[in-house]
């Protein structure tokens, strides 16, 4: 059976102040309009809706015209299906568990997958629901139950994920559907391409012996990632954590991260620039920069003396170099 749980109703209208018709400036301004009760919930300005799957975990988000703009990867195995559980026999705390998972499901970390397969008890009401799942492995054993509870904010879903508190319980994972020529942006500073499709891009800094800096060039980690279907979801989470960009399995998009549990938002526009406020609203506007900051910054690759660094400050001045910073770099 399948349960919406509509974070804004499944009418939508285009109206003004005094109820009357008026045509808007995009299809991204049309409003979603409900009609209340049990199984709605609504969010004040929302464009968007979240259908729940009250069988199996699963849930698609939706415009006002119920186009299906995202939805969650139905299809195992239960490391790359919906939402999942990454479990070991016994926690080694000398070990690190890394959420990028090179072989695609942990199997050399001996971790076993359980994904949420079956509600075992709920209740979805307006204004929002907790759901408990019972969980099952790729060859049917039973694994932890999972609680999901379900909110909304003024901009977003929210899907509070919860599990036990056992240390044998190494990874939480939520997989995306990925379609062929979808894709993903965001996910903090990056030196390679804006569209991660393809790459994992990691949460954290860490030693990496192949890179020339001896880490894994992680800066400036944010865990919110845009779709180019008009969709986006934030981790509110800041343990260890690895963002699958169907590299591993071309439809599939995983969020996996070291921890038992974390809090998802979810968001929908049809203009990218609007969920990036909107997760500004969720997190925090950044801070003023000094003036100085927005000038030209030029550097060497590589510094091999301070007398080579004054060199070049003096250089820049007697050619007129523009510019505000000399970023002194030793990589």
């Amino acid at each position: 059976m399948l349960v919406g749980l509509l974070l804004v109703a499944s009418g939508c209208r285009r109206g003004s102040d005094d109820g009357t018709q008026a045509e808007t400036e995009s299809a991204g301004d049309e409003v979603c309009v409900g009609a209340g009760g049990p199984g709605v919930l609504g969010i004040d300005g929302g464009r968007f809706e979240v259908h729940l799957d009250d069988a199996a975990f699963g849930f698609s988000i939706r415009d006002c015209d119920g186009t299906v703009l995202g939805e969650t990867r139905r299809d195992g195995p239960a490391a790359f299906e919906g939402l999942a559980i990454g479990m070991v026999e016994a926690f080694d705390p000398g070990l690190f568990y890394d959420p990028k998972l090179r072989d695609g499901d942990g199997a050399s970390l001996g971790v076993r997958w359980f994904r949420a397969a079956e509600l075992r008890s709920g209740d979805v009401a307006s204004g929002g629901a907790e759901l408990v799942y019972a969980t099952r492995s790729d060859d049917g054993e039973a694994g932890p139950d999972i609680t999901v509870r379900v909110s909304t904010t003024t901009v977003s879903a929210v899907l509070d994920i919860e599990v036990p508190d056992d240390e044998r319980i190494v990874f939480t994972a939520l997989t995306m559907a990925a379609d062929p020529d979808e894709g993903f942006h965001g996910l903090g500073q990056h030196f390679d391409r804006l569209d991660g499709r393809g790459l994992v891009r990691e949460m954290q800094m860490q030693a990496e012996s192949a890179s020339e800096s001896g880490t894994n060039e992680v800066h400036v980690p944010v865990p919110f990632v845009l779709s180019t279907r008009h969709w986006g979801l934030f981790v509110d989470d800041r343990h260890p954590a690895a963002f699958d960009l169907a590299r591993t399995r071309e439809d599939g998009m995983r969020v996996a991260f070291f921890a038992r549990g974390f809090r998802v938002h979810l968001l929908a526009h049809h203009d990218p620039l609007t969920m990036v406020e909107h997760y500004t609203e969720l997190t925090a506007q950044p801070a003023h920069v000094p003036f100085w900051a927005l000038g030209p910054v030029w550097w060497r690759n590589r510094n091999t003396h301070s007398d080579e660094v004054l060199s070049d400050a003096r250089r820049a001045r007697q050619l007129g170099f523009p510019g505000s910073l000399l970023w002194i770099d030793r990589p």
